[in-house]
């Protein structure tokens, strides 16, 4: 799956909200149905600090002691640096050079670094992040 995101990722001409979805995704956000939020036109996103699970008939449990907010969209990762750099792994140095050029520095210097090329800044980090975690 996210070998053909950072595929797809590559390919973008610019920011597209439908990838930035996938990475909320692969990132650990939930989509909710709108069946089971209040606006039954959208659906809504539960952040993955916030998400608690799901009940048998895959409604989300929200937190009524603190209250789980439902979130009409996900970061826009694509098209904003700070957004894409909530990907980047803890303790990891990055740099963006020019347009579309993004590079993560391991904390211990003795691994790999890892690039990303894009048609975005943004985009190249969150491809240099996926492949960051091992997840390419």
């Amino acid at each position: 799956m996210t070998t053909e995101l950072i595929a797809a990722l590559e390919a973008a001409e610019g920011p597209s909200r439908e990838l930035d979805r996938k990475i909320a995704a692969i990132a650990g956000w939930h989509r909710v149905e709108p069946r089971f939020t209040r606006n039954h036109k959208h659906g809504a996103w539960i952040a993955p600090e916030d998400f608690i699970g799901v009940m048998s008939d895959g409604s989300p449990i929200l937190d009524s002691l603190h209250g789980t907010t439902l979130h009409r969209e996900v970061p826009p990762y694509t098209s904003s640096i700070d957004a894409a750099l909530t990907l980047v792994p803890d303790g990891w140095g990055w740099e963006l050079r020019g347009s579309g050029y993004a590079n993560l520095m391991h904390p211990d210097h003795r691994q790999c670094d890892t690039e990303g090329y894009a048609a975005t800044p943004a985009t190249a980090l969150v491809i240099a992040a996926l492949r960051a975690k091992g997840d390419a």
